[in-house]
């Protein structure tokens, strides 16, 4: 979870920012994440 929102916090600084490049690698991070997240939550 603190995970999460640490990038949550990255992705908002990236779009006040308007950072289309940073939002882009932010999006992607978290879309990897939460698959992480989800193949653990099936394995345990």
């Amino acid at each position: 979870k603190a995970a999460i929102r640490g990038l949550r916090k990255t992705r908002d600084a990236a779009v006040q920012g308007k950072d289309r490049e940073g939002l882009a690698t932010v999006r992607l991070q978290i879309k990897r994440m939460k698959r992480r997240l989800r193949k653990l939550r099936e394995a345990s």
